[in-house]
């Protein structure tokens, strides 16, 4: 389980919510073969952003659903985790 805290636009207060990672679906996955790899994740109302920039694009290389998710996973948990 990890700990998600959102800053919504206008508001003083965070939002903090628990993200269930075991169980984490991807609605869609958005790609703009350009430079950008982002994700619908059910639950969190804003699209995350897997991979951005040139270096992180060409790393994400021919991704799958399972690297999307994985990399979903992986950013959630970390904590390190980017809105598009």
């Amino acid at each position: 389980m990890a700990i998600l805290t959102l800053y919504p636009a206008y508001t003083v207060s965070a939002q903090t919510m628990e993200i269930d990672t075991t169980n984490l679906k991807l609605n869609a996955v958005i790609d703009n073969q350009m430079d950008t790899i982002a994700a619908s994740v059910n639950g969190i109302q804003r699209d995350i952003i897997l991979w951005h920039g040139a270096d992180e694009y060409a790393a994400a290389g021919i991704w799958t659903n399972q690297t999307a998710l994985d990399r979903a996973k992986e950013l959630i948990e970390s904590g390190n985790v980017k809105f598009a």
